[in-house]
């Protein structure tokens, strides 16, 4: 529209004729395009940053590196381990609430150790080695098939692999199982506050207090794709923040965990 207007107003220069006419439109556009400024200000967040977030960047640090070690440590490193006559992990439980970033932190550890992932009704399970078996649902699988789990946990002991299972719900597991079958279980946290300021600051490039707080309760509370979610909708709103604190439910997955017993 703008356009429109403007050519015009090229031709009568070159006319050399002075027409007023013209003049009335031209404070109506000026006052359009200064409407829209404000809705692009907010209250220290702009909603022109680019959310480049990855699930496992919320996700603490501990526990990516709990997961790598036994991960490596059961592949790489079993028979020198068996030799020595040392414990080695061949069943893995990551539990945490849905949307918390389970398959993506997997994922994340076996292409940092540069080792396959297998689905668990692969059939080529039986003749692979040195590899991850990945069951993402464990409540199901074991509803499914519990001879299969079984078997998978007797062929990742006789090899060089480790079954890697995802929980939402643990408590709906049989505790017995979890004690003779699962070797370790690693609850999903949210990463420490000092990591999260250098998010905050570095990443998303937020620097107005109010903001940062919020945006520090949303990857505290909440399971990290869903954080990721809200904090797009909060800076692309302009920091509108109602109803976009998650409860945190991360302490019943700690407290779960502590409460099991292992040999």
């Amino acid at each position: 529209m703008t356009a429109n207007l403007l050519q015009p107003k090229e031709v009568i220069a070159r006319e050399e004729k002075p027409v007023e006419p013209p003049k009335p439109q031209v404070p109506t556009e000026k006052k359009e395009a200064v409407k829209e400024k404000p809705k692009a200000k907010g209250k220290g967040v702009s909603g022109n940053v680019v959310i480049t977030l990855d699930p496992v960047d919320l996700i603490d640090m501990n526990v990516k590196s709990k997961l790598i070690d036994y991960i490596d440590s059961s592949i790489r490193l079993r028979d020198m381990m068996s030799n020595l006559g040392l414990r080695y992990i061949t069943s893995i439980l990551i539990i945490g609430p849905p949307r918390s970033g389970k398959t993506a932190l997997i994922n994340h550890v076996a292409k940092h150790l540069g080792v396959q992932i297998i689905n668990y009704k692969d059939p080529s399970i039986s003749i692979t080695d040195n590899a991850v078996i990945h069951v993402p649902n464990l409540e199901k699988a074991i509803n499914e098939d519990l001879n299969h789990i079984t078997r998978l946990l007797n062929i990742a002991k006789a090899k060089h692999l480790v079954i890697v299972f995802e929980s939402s719900n643990p408590w709906a597991l049989d505790p017995n199982f979890i004690k003779k079958s699962i070797d370790a279980v690693i609850p999903v946290l949210p990463a420490p506050d000092g990591y999260i300021n250098e998010i905050i600051q570095n990443k998303l490039k937020v620097s107005n207090n109010r903001d940062q707080e919020i945006i520090r309760g949303i990857i505290k509370t909440c399971p990290a794709v869903e954080a990721i979610e809200k904090i797009r909708l909060y800076i692309s709103s302009g920091g509108d923040s109602a109803s976009i604190i998650c409860e945190d439910i991360f302490r019943k997955y700690q407290d779960f965990t502590q409460s099991l017993v292992f040999k």
